[in-house]
């Protein structure tokens, strides 16, 4: 999953070089990801 937002993100900005993703997970069920 954070393979397909950060290709999307990237996509979507001027400077694709400087996105960061942070994953976090919450729980078992509930993962937060993060943008810059």
């Amino acid at each position: 999953m954070k393979e397909l937002l950060e290709y999307m993100v990237k996509e979507l900005v001027d400077s694709p070089d400087d996105v960061d993703i942070e994953e976090e997970e919450e729980d078992e069920k509930t993962i937060i990801f993060k943008l810059k």
